[in-house]
């Protein structure tokens, strides 16, 4: 009698226990999938951050970057006023004379290593000798203007002219000069020159190149305008930057307290600046550079992940160049989306370890009742 009442009573409480176990699993699926799709919340929130903080940057070098082009376009309308001036002397004008003091700054004058090169005696006194007199003397005549439209604030850089047929350049800094003259190569494709032709850039536009500076690592950036004289293409306007006033340029740009590294590329993904920032040491390779490539292709902004890093880029309109960061999972922790993230598996944590508690409790409770 007794042996069949304990198995009535054993009976329902296996169910209830079976109860019991499969509303806990069910409260644990439904809480796990609860968090993660804060989770997920979170994750996109930190990759729209971090776009944010890439946008912002990629603005201000835009920005500055625009108002340097406007700048060589106020100075070439300028320049070719003054080449027009009816006051133009005739008397011939070579390059020594006006690489003395001439108002505030000399100006630099030297001959580019282009294929049969004109002499000196040629250059200045043949058929051309009146256009080159009369570029050399609008270049003497807005020589001031030459500070105003470089800037010494923030992004610095140097001015220059680059005479077609006169095969000369003209700048403020002779060490810029000499830089400029060891960097020209009239035989590369993608020089200044021909990018400066009426062939390739037929709207007269400006444009943006990278130049390596011969013998060394370090490169120069460079802004340019074609010069048309009457219908004639006659030379070239640029502005040169240097890797270390476009890498503390960029330095400066970033966001404040910021926990990524950055660094800036050219339009073939080669670097133009070391990296600046919150350094990490990863770097990134072919295969992620092929990778970025291709999705810059489809969209000029874009992420990615490679394990614990977390990789934004986008193509910086205008000049040519793509604007990288890299972040690691250290890095992000330190980050409010980080600190967040710590605190919802912190929660989801507990929020576990309790719900194993109770279902330990209610499972003892229900088999003392058993009993």
């Amino acid at each position: 009698m007794s042996t069949s009442l304990a198995n009535r009573f054993r009976l329902p409480m296996a169910k209830t226990l079976r109860v019991i176990h499969l509303v806990f699993i069910f409260v644990f699926a439904l809480t796990t999938f609860l968090f993660w799709q804060q989770g997920q919340l979170f994750s996109h929130g930190y990759r729209t951050s971090q776009l944010s903080h890439l946008e912002s940057v990629i603005a201000r070098i835009e920005s500055k970057a625009q108002y340097k082009v406007d700048n060589l376009r106020y100075l070439k309308r300028i320049f070719i006023e003054a080449m027009d001036d009816p006051l133009f002397p005739g008397v011939a004008t070579v390059p020594s004379e006006i690489t003395g003091d001439v108002g505030d700054s000399p100006l630099w004058v030297r001959e580019l290593p282009l294929p049969d090169t004109l002499t000196e005696d040629s250059a200045f006194h043949g058929e051309d000798a009146l256009q080159v007199r009369q570029q050399l003397y609008a270049l003497r005549k807005i020589q001031g203007l030459f500070p105003l439209a470089t800037g010494a604030n923030e992004l610095t850089a140097d001015l220059y002219y680059i005479s077609r047929d006169g095969e000369f350049i003209v700048s403020l800094s002779q060490e810029m000069n000499s830089l400029l003259v060891s960097s020209y190569n009239p035989h590369v494709e993608q020089g200044s020159f021909v990018l400066a032709s009426p062939l390739l850039n037929p709207q007269r536009e400006p444009f943006w190149t990278r130049q390596n500076i011969a013998k060394t690592d370090d490169t120069l950036v460079n802004a340019a305008i074609p010069v048309d004289f009457r219908g004639e293409w006659i030379g070239l306007l640029g502005i040169a930057f240097e890797n270390d006033a476009v890498q503390k340029f960029l330095a400066a740009s970033l966001p404040e307290d910021t926990q990524s590294a950055y660094q800036l590329f050219d339009e073939r993904l080669i670097p133009l600046t070391g990296t600046v920032g919150s350094a990490n040491q990863f770097q990134l390779t072919a295969k992620h550079l092929q990778t970025i490539r291709q999705m810059l292709e489809v969209s000029s902004r874009g992420t990615m992940r490679d394990g614990s890093v977390f990789i934004t880029f986008g193509r910086v309109v205008g000049t040519r160049s793509v604007l990288i960061s890299t972040q690691t999972l250290s890095q992000g922790l330190h980050e409010d989306f980080g600190r967040f993230s710590i605190l919802l598996i912190a929660m989801w944590g507990i929020f576990v370890l309790f719900l194993w508690g109770s279902h330990r409790v209610i499972c003892r409770l229900v088999r003392n009742m058993g009993s």
